[in-house]
């Protein structure tokens, strides 16, 4: 199996009907949808219909006639992976399959090494693979996001292809975004690309949040600094980390509301239970902090006492450190931050 997104773009493309059996698992939510997607419009005179793996597993003859009558496109959708009580009713489907012209099974979020290790695919999907095609769809690189451009736009030119990938690094849904604005706009060069990328088509202030509850703190900042030089205001930065620092506190307290994105969630949930309230109490003091002086540069007075742009990018490079270096100990207080002066 390919462990990239290239397995996914050529069984699109070589599609003339869709597959008796087909299995795409992944943690790209865009490349698992749009194999669906090919699956379904090539099906279209078959009528859809759709289950998950917890229907599956309690009702698992759910073969038999259509509801709809005729064929139809049965498709098996999860989030994370499978409960083993679920592997056998899975297999059973695919070597198997009800009266049906095409049955997809979806997993939504499985990482790289929760799909295969070494090369080998893991023992319920290499059981799986005997009777289906197993497709792998995991996030893309800048040369693998290049590719997926052109396989949506034929006419972009290599040069414009590569900056798109280069600039969103992965980001399929900034990418599309682009690739829309260039086909729209009937422009395919390297300077259409660039014009396309201008306005909205790197990362977002949520990215910042999500890699750093995820400790990635590397990589939030990098982030970070990419806002910084695309001149993203301060307050929609601060807005998504106070967030954060928010549900972090939620978490702890037991509410889930308004949390999305498995990832996100897990790494909530981790950061919460290696604190305690107090620490994550602090954490929203100091965003509260942060904003704090960010209305200091922006409501700047005439005797330059307000904080600088610098005072600013500390404050919020600091909090993007804190909230990635958040759980890491419990035992350990949340370190101070050094640049700004009390207040």
């Amino acid at each position: 199996m390919n462990a990239g997104h290239c397995e996914v773009l050529k069984r699109v493309r070589e599609m003339k009907k869709a597959p008796q059996s087909w299995v795409v698992v992944g943690d790209e939510v865009q490349l698992i949808n749009e194999a669906r997607a090919a699956a379904r419009n090539i099906a279209k005179d078959a009528a859809a219909e759709r289950t998950d793996f917890a229907a599956l597993v309690e009702q698992p003859s759910i073969g038999g006639a259509s509801l709809f009558g005729g064929s139809r496109l049965l498709e098996v959708v999860d989030y994370g992976k499978p409960a083993a009580e679920a592997h056998e009713v899975l297999l059973k489907l695919v070597s198997r399959p009800p009266d049906a012209d095409s049955v997809v099974i979806a997993v939504y979020g499985l990482e790289r090494k929760q799909v295969s290790q070494k090369g080998k695919l893991l023992a319920w999907l290499g059981a799986l693979q005997k009777h289906a095609p197993v497709v792998s769809a995991m996030r893309l690189n800048a040369a693998a996001t290049a590719e997926w451009c052109r396989h949506w736009l034929p006419e972009i030119s290599s040069e414009a292809a590569a900056m798109v990938g280069a600039k969103t690094e992965g980001n399929l849904g900034a990418a599309k975004q682009a690739i829309m604005k260039m086909s729209i706009g009937g422009g395919t060069e390297a300077a259409d690309a660039a014009k396309a990328l201008s306005d909205g088509g790197r990362y977002t202030v949520f990215d910042v949040a999500d890699n750093a509850v995820c400790h990635r703190g590397g990589k939030a900042l990098e982030i970070l600094a990419r806002l910084f030089a695309d001149n993203t205001p301060a307050p929609l930065i601060l807005w998504s980390l106070g967030n954060a620092a928010q549900q972090l506190l939620s978490v702890k307290r037991g509410d889930m509301r308004g949390i999305w994105g498995q990832e996100r969630v897990k790494g909530m949930r981790k950061i919460a239970s290696n604190s305690t309230e107090e620490q994550l109490v602090e954490l929203v003091r100091r965003a509260a902090r942060a904003d704090r002086v960010i209305k200091g540069a922006v409501y700047k007075s005439v005797d330059d006492k307000g904080a600088s742009e610098r005072d600013v990018k500390i404050a919020l490079t600091n909090l993007v450190v804190d909230i990635a270096a958040a759980g890491r100990n419990k035992n350990v207080p949340l370190p101070g931050r050094a640049g700004l002066g009390d207040d």
